[in-house]
């Protein structure tokens, strides 16, 4: 068995091609129809199946399985291995499973697919594809099959279990994907001059790049910890989403937020992600992601999302030391005009009072020597 896997490594790819290991995987289906055959003739789908062959008991590897399907399509055996993938541990191998029964697993899309695969197979041409096939958590597989028929219409199935593989790659396109939308958003905030008017473009941005359901930004009270909206996506009429309530989500503290790190959202709302903002250590907001997919949050995607929480608080920072700048600059400038005029109004004082006293000086020598009344009355109006 070992070397059976050794050669199905199938090799990665939009196109899953089989050079390289497809001769061999025929000598393997061979094998496989000359264990399981045997005399079986068109009507077997009304004998009773026989029983597993040895190459059957021996295919238990996760990754790697063999079907045997009767001329009426349906299935009579496959290894015990593969068995849980196809959502058929609970069943006997020797149990006979019709055709619309075992194939009602597979993705509703790649029924054709399937169906081509088993068209094409004869005693001479292999039918070879891929389809995805739902196992027993639910989720989807994608399988690699290959298959022989028998001159009476009875065939063998190769499977090769490659979903680790194209998950993975998935993963890969998905985090270079979210790298370019994070990329997109930074250099949007760095050449923003206002991060709330920005807010909007941004969150919309994400919300259709990531597919996002619903997106929200949050102002967070310092001790009360009471979330105010400031911006959302989508939309409605009045011009605010329709949100979850975040607090739940916040109300730990400290926490990881208040740490600067992202937190995934309460038992309720299992798919949503919150984003701290923080502003000279402390958390001043959270932005709110909301999704309908399966494992979106890889740890990948959270480094990544990280990065806009600290844009922001970069951004927004900057303008707080910009606004207190101008400030000061105002207050500055207030200053200097306030010291301008005090230092012109004690010149004009001096010099008015100079003035006063030389007129107070010759008021008093003019009394000194005045006789008449109504001179002496009019100098002391005017002292």
């Amino acid at each position: 068995m070992s070397l059976c896997l050794a050669i199905l490594r199938a090799p990665t790819g939009d196109a899953w091609p089989l050079d390289g290991w497809g001769g061999p995987a025929l000598i393997i289906v061979s094998l496989a129809i000359g264990f399981t055959i045997g005399r079986r003739r068109r009507g077997s789908a009304t004998s009773k199946p026989s029983p597993p062959s040895n190459i059957f008991a021996s295919a238990e590897a996760t990754d790697l399985g063999l079907l045997s399907i009767d001329a009426n399509g349906n299935l009579t055996k496959w290894s015990p291995g593969i068995g849980p993938r196809l959502g058929l541990s609970n069943m006997e191998t020797t149990t006979l499973i019709h055709a619309r029964r075992w194939r009602q697993n597979i993705h509703e899309s790649d029924q054709p697919a399937l169906s081509s695969i088993i068209d094409d197979a004869s005693p001479t041409h292999t039918g070879q594809g891929q389809f995805r096939v739902k196992d027993e958590s639910q989720g989807w597989r994608w399988m690699y099959a290959q298959c022989l028929a028998d001159e009476f219409g009875s065939m063998q199935m190769l499977l090769v279990d490659l979903t680790d593989r194209v998950e993975t790659e998935r993963q890969q396109q998905e985090a270079a994907h979210v790298h370019r939308v994070v990329a997109t958003v930074i250099e949007t905030l760095a050449s923003a001059e206002e991060v709330e008017e920005t807010a909007t473009e941004v969150l919309a941005l994400l919300g259709e790049e990531l597919q996002l359901t619903r997106l929200s930004w949050f102002e967070i009270a310092p001790r009360s910890r009471e979330a105010t909206l400031l911006a959302a996506w989508p939309a409605d009429g009045s011009g605010r989403s329709r949100t979850f309530d975040p607090r739940p989500g916040i109300s730990n503290q400290p926490g990881l937020l208040d740490r600067g790190l992202p937190l995934l959202g309460p038992s309720d709302q299992p798919q949503a992600l919150f984003l701290p903002v923080l502003l000279h250590g402390r958390l001043a907001s959270v932005l709110t992601l909301e999704t309908n997919a399966r494992d979106r949050w890889t740890s990948a995607t959270l480094t990544e999302l990280s990065r806009i929480g600290d844009a922001f608080g970069r951004r927004i920072e900057q303008e707080e030391t910009a606004d207190e700048r101008q400030a000061f600059a105002a207050l500055r400038g207030s200053l200097e005009r306030s010291e301008v005029i005090a230092q012109l109004t004690s010149g004009v004082a001096h010099d008015f009072n100079n003035l006063v006293f030389a007129i107070s000086g010759r008021v008093s020598l003019l009394l000194r020597h005045a006789k008449d009344p109504t001179f002496v009355e009019g100098l002391e109006e005017i002292r």
